[in-house]
């Protein structure tokens, strides 16, 4: 989507893609860090781009668990 200049339709793709895998990654952040970390930093950029401001009530209990150190894994 961001290839054929459409930022503002990619930002809501990847707030829905963050938005879906948010449940699943706050019960187990190391198993979807990598992807969540992915879809975050591009939604961020596509925000950016478009000039859309960041959904930061939806990612306000995942950026803290992002960071590989600061993430114990809510699978105990």
């Amino acid at each position: 989507m961001r290839e054929n200049g459409n930022t503002a339709e990619a930002a809501a793709t990847l707030r829905e893609g963050v938005q879906c895998l948010k449940p699943l990654f706050l019960r187990s952040p190391s198993a979807f860090r990598p992807l969540m970390r992915s879809l975050v930093q591009d939604y961020l950029r596509a925000c950016e781009t478009a000039g859309l401001e960041v959904d930061s009530d939806l990612l306000g209990d995942i950026v803290p668990l992002l960071s590989d150190d600061k993430a114990p894994d809510a699978e105990t």
